[in-house]
Protein backbone atom coordinates (compact mmCIF):
# COMPACT_ATOMS: atom_id res chain seq x y z
CA UNK A 1 0.00 0.00 0.00
CA UNK A 2 2.94 2.31 0.55
CA UNK A 3 3.95 1.78 -3.08
CA UNK A 4 0.47 2.95 -4.09
CA UNK A 5 0.77 6.06 -1.93
CA UNK A 6 4.23 6.82 -3.27
CA UNK A 7 3.07 6.42 -6.88
CA UNK A 8 0.04 8.61 -6.17
CA UNK A 9 2.23 11.41 -4.85
CA UNK A 10 4.85 11.13 -7.59
CA UNK A 11 2.42 10.97 -10.54
CA UNK A 12 -0.40 13.28 -9.40
CA UNK A 13 1.29 16.19 -11.18
CA UNK A 14 0.76 14.30 -14.46
CA UNK A 15 -2.93 13.73 -13.65
CA UNK A 16 -2.24 10.02 -13.14
CA UNK A 17 -4.03 8.39 -10.23
CA UNK A 18 -2.71 5.34 -8.37
CA UNK A 19 -4.94 3.22 -6.16
CA UNK A 20 -4.97 -0.40 -5.08
CA UNK A 21 -7.73 -2.93 -4.61
CA UNK A 22 -7.42 -5.34 -1.66
CA UNK A 23 -9.80 -8.26 -2.10
CA UNK A 24 -10.63 -10.88 0.48
CA UNK A 25 -11.38 -14.51 -0.41
CA UNK A 26 -12.98 -14.48 -3.85
CA UNK A 27 -15.12 -17.37 -5.05
CA UNK A 28 -13.16 -18.68 -8.04
CA UNK A 29 -12.11 -22.11 -9.31
CA UNK A 30 -8.77 -21.56 -7.58
CA UNK A 31 -10.58 -21.02 -4.27
CA UNK A 32 -12.49 -24.27 -4.78
CA UNK A 33 -9.21 -26.09 -5.29
CA UNK A 34 -7.57 -24.54 -2.23
CA UNK A 35 -10.44 -25.63 0.05
CA UNK A 36 -10.57 -29.14 -1.45
CA UNK A 37 -14.00 -28.57 -3.00
CA UNK A 38 -15.53 -28.89 0.49
CA UNK A 39 -18.80 -26.91 0.68
CA UNK A 40 -18.66 -26.77 4.50
CA UNK A 41 -15.27 -25.02 4.40
CA UNK A 42 -16.59 -22.58 1.81
CA UNK A 43 -19.64 -21.84 4.01
CA UNK A 44 -17.44 -21.33 7.07
CA UNK A 45 -15.23 -18.87 5.21
CA UNK A 46 -18.30 -17.03 3.91
CA UNK A 47 -19.62 -16.65 7.46
CA UNK A 48 -16.43 -14.79 8.42
CA UNK A 49 -17.70 -11.81 6.39
CA UNK A 50 -20.51 -9.67 7.82
CA UNK A 51 -22.14 -9.79 4.38
CA UNK A 52 -22.25 -13.59 4.76
CA UNK A 53 -20.83 -14.65 1.41
CA UNK A 54 -17.57 -14.88 -0.44
CA UNK A 55 -16.72 -12.18 -2.91
CA UNK A 56 -17.13 -12.71 -6.63
CA UNK A 57 -14.81 -11.73 -9.46
CA UNK A 58 -17.52 -9.24 -10.45
CA UNK A 59 -17.27 -7.58 -7.01
CA UNK A 60 -13.56 -6.96 -7.58
CA UNK A 61 -14.07 -5.93 -11.21
CA UNK A 62 -16.71 -3.39 -10.20
CA UNK A 63 -14.34 -1.85 -7.66
CA UNK A 64 -11.64 -1.59 -10.33
CA UNK A 65 -14.09 -0.11 -12.84
CA UNK A 66 -15.09 2.52 -10.28
CA UNK A 67 -11.48 3.48 -9.61
CA UNK A 68 -10.77 3.64 -13.36
CA UNK A 69 -13.82 5.82 -14.01
CA UNK A 70 -14.22 9.59 -13.91
CA UNK A 71 -16.45 9.13 -10.84
CA UNK A 72 -13.25 8.59 -8.82
CA UNK A 73 -11.33 11.49 -10.35
CA UNK A 74 -10.36 12.90 -6.93
CA UNK A 75 -9.28 9.56 -5.44
CA UNK A 76 -5.59 8.72 -5.47
CA UNK A 77 -3.31 6.92 -3.05
CA UNK A 78 -6.22 4.91 -1.68
CA UNK A 79 -6.61 1.25 -0.83
CA UNK A 80 -10.11 0.03 -1.61
CA UNK A 81 -10.85 -3.04 0.47
CA UNK A 82 -13.30 -5.45 -1.18
CA UNK A 83 -13.89 -7.93 1.62
CA UNK A 84 -17.55 -7.97 2.62
CA UNK A 85 -16.73 -6.10 5.82
CA UNK A 86 -14.22 -8.62 7.15
CA UNK A 87 -11.54 -6.09 8.10
CA UNK A 88 -14.17 -3.87 9.70
CA UNK A 89 -14.76 -6.53 12.36
CA UNK A 90 -11.21 -7.99 12.51
CA UNK A 91 -8.68 -5.16 12.22
CA UNK A 92 -5.75 -7.31 13.36
CA UNK A 93 -6.41 -10.51 11.38
CA UNK A 94 -3.24 -12.09 12.77
CA UNK A 95 -4.39 -15.66 13.39
CA UNK A 96 -7.12 -16.10 10.79
CA UNK A 97 -7.10 -17.95 7.46
CA UNK A 98 -7.46 -14.58 5.72
CA UNK A 99 -4.35 -12.96 7.19
CA UNK A 100 -3.03 -11.93 3.78
CA UNK A 101 -1.95 -8.34 3.27
CA UNK A 102 -4.05 -6.90 6.08
CA UNK A 103 -2.32 -8.89 8.81
CA UNK A 104 1.09 -8.33 7.27
CA UNK A 105 0.62 -4.56 6.92
CA UNK A 106 -0.39 -4.31 10.59
CA UNK A 107 2.94 -5.90 11.56
CA UNK A 108 5.24 -4.10 9.12
CA UNK A 109 7.59 -1.55 10.61
CA UNK A 110 9.99 0.85 8.92
CA UNK A 111 13.40 1.16 10.49
CA UNK A 112 16.10 3.84 10.23
CA UNK A 113 16.24 6.22 7.35
CA UNK A 114 12.53 6.38 6.62
CA UNK A 115 11.50 9.57 4.91
CA UNK A 116 11.69 11.26 1.56
CA UNK A 117 14.54 11.05 -0.93
CA UNK A 118 15.91 14.10 -2.68
CA UNK A 119 13.39 13.60 -5.50
CA UNK A 120 10.50 13.57 -3.00
CA UNK A 121 9.78 9.84 -3.23
CA UNK A 122 9.34 7.77 -0.09
CA UNK A 123 12.25 5.61 1.01
CA UNK A 124 13.17 3.28 3.83
CA UNK A 125 16.49 1.61 4.46
CA UNK A 126 14.94 -1.49 5.99
CA UNK A 127 11.48 -2.96 6.49
CA UNK A 128 10.85 -5.51 9.22
CA UNK A 129 7.91 -7.82 9.77
CA UNK A 130 7.06 -8.05 13.48
CA UNK A 131 5.94 -11.46 14.77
Amino acid sequence: MMLTKSLAVDYAKYNIRANCVCPSIIDTPMTDTSIDHDPSVKEAKAKLNPIGRLGTPEDVANAILFLASDKSSFITGAALTVDGGYTAISPCCSETPQEGLVGVSNRLSVEKGAGRSGDGSLRADRLRLRR
